[in-house]
């Protein structure tokens, strides 16, 4: 699962069925809509990590892993969640966990990274997570890289100020 910290989406990966979006507000509508189905554009089972690539004005891409092909789809976040395309990273396969971030960490990964757990690794000493430049996948696929928007030290971008807890003064 992940959430969609700006519009209030939770989409959750379901191994067998596909890739869900649920109203993550508190009252929101509990039924889910099925956004991508297991067997439609080369989605297979098990549908396992998801992950959010932002971009501004609720643009971005929507990553889940593809166990059963071993390979990853990517989707317009914003709705309709349009498929874009697939990709695969060598030697990566049972993957159950993905994240990304499009902060630069330094140079090596300057325009923000792509972490995967790797299942074909047994050793968990320190390789069962893989790590690739965000650029390679983004250029593979013509996806955009913003190294500008989103900060989730901060909130929904950097020009936004962190939302102060109930009760605290807000940061000045």
């Amino acid at each position: 699962m992940v959430a969609d910290d700006e519009t209030g989406v939770l989409y959750v990966s379901e191994e067998a069925g596909g890739i869900w979006a649920f109203d993550a507000e508190p009252r929101g509508d509990t039924s889910g809509t099925k956004i991508a189905s297991v067997g439609e554009n080369g989605l297979k089972a098990d549908v396992e990590g998801i992950t959010i690539y932002y971009t501004a004005r609720g643009q971005g891409y929507l990553i889940a892993s593809s166990q059963g092909s071993s390979t990853f789809n990517v989707y317009q976040r914003k709705a309709p969640h349009a498929f874009i395309g697939t990709f695969k990273i060598n030697g990566v396969g049972d993957s159950d966990g993905v994240d990304v971030i499009n902060l630069p960490l330094n140079n090596t990964f300057a325009q923000g990274i792509f972490a995967v757990h790797n299942g074909r690794r047994s050793d968990m000493n320190g390789h069962a997570v893989e790590i690739v430049k965000w650029q390679d996948i983004a250029v593979e696929l013509d996806l955009t890289i913003d190294t500008q928007y989103w900060d989730p030290r901060i909130g929904a971008g950097r020009g936004t100020a962190p939302v102060a807890p109930a009760g605290a003064a807000p940061d000045r």
